[in-house]
């Protein structure tokens, strides 16, 4: 079973939450706790920015489209009035293991 449960952090505008999983009679693997912080403006996303470039550098299939730089111009050019929403997780020792950028806005031409 997952559980998330999001609260806000430190008066700084990000939300912070935890992701829990146990082993199920399936033999499923225990991944533990992840923290789950919810990134809302691009200046709050620069504070990751060098996590990010590390957390990259050890992904494989990372292209430009997986940048910091991508998503932030990206996001700049055609995010509109729509309300940025970046999941960063964390480990048990705060280390960057994932991250989810939103999707790109739908508008039509």
């Amino acid at each position: 079973m997952t559980n998330l449960n999001v609260k806000p952090d430190k008066g700084d505008g990000v939300e912070v939450g935890l992701l829990q999983s146990s082993c199920n009679n399936d033999g499923d693997t225990n991944f533990g706790n992840l923290s789950v912080r919810v990134f809302r403006t691009i200046d709050d996303l620069g504070k990751l920015r060098v996590r990010w470039e590390d957390l990259l550098a050890q992904y494989p299939q990372g292209s430009t489209f997986s940048t910091w730089e991508w998503l932030t111009t990206r996001w700049r050019a055609f995010g509109g009035d729509q309300q940025l929403h970046v999941l960063a997780f964390e480990d048990g020792s705060s280390q960057l293991v994932g991250l989810i950028p939103p999707p790109l806005p739908r508008e039509s031409l």
